[in-house]
């Protein structure tokens, strides 16, 4: 068991790292350069704040640095193409996983592969039970990753609920996929 995962993750195509304050322009850039594929999908990105990557990498830091959440920057040699992250929730005996890639790295491969390990980091994580992947049902992408690593579809609910934000592109119906080990 461990109490936090590695700041850094090597594979075949792409590397996944913990985000850096260095990182903001470079994020910025990719994000606006893609807004139309991922603006649908991201509530932070609800508006034409020029903060909001900024506020996007400085929670990532602060809640890895409080053990909240481990989110990652996902990279391809000298490009960043999208994140990943495992976020704990209110219930100590689960996390969440999340993922987003800019439009020209999926298909590929790297969301699942990324998805893949961090749910493997997350079982050795001290006291976690259960894995959830959530997503709003108009998502259809998002939703082959969790059928495609075998997790259970355990409800769809209004995000209401869940007092999420709803993004552009949302239903706003949360489905939740959960893996229990």
């Amino acid at each position: 068991m461990m109490r936090r995962p590695a700041e850094s993750l090597e594979f075949s195509s792409f590397k996944m790292r913990r985000w850096r304050r260095t990182d903001i322009r470079r994020a910025e850039s990719v994000i606006e350069q893609d807004r139309d594929h991922l603006a649908p999908w991201l509530a932070f990105l609800g508006g034409n704040d020029a903060g909001a990557v900024r506020g996007m990498i400085g929670d990532a830091i602060r809640d890895w640095d409080t053990d909240r959440s481990y989110r990652y920057a996902i990279t391809s040699g000298k490009y960043l193409v999208g994140s990943c992250g495992i976020m704990r929730g209110n219930d100590p005996g689960g996390v969440e996983i999340g993922y987003w890639l800019h439009r020209n790295w999926t298909g590929r491969g790297i969301a699942t592969t990324a998805v893949g390990h961090l749910i493997d980091v997350a079982r050795q994580l001290d006291g976690i039970h259960y894995i959830e992947i959530r997503h709003d049902a108009a998502n259809h992408r998002s939703e082959a990753i969790p059928r495609r690593l075998g997790f259970e579809e355990v409800s769809r609910t209004p995000a209401a609920v869940h007092q999420l934000r709803q993004a552009p592109g949302e239903e706003g119906i949360v489905v939740t996929w959960r893996s229990r080990f």
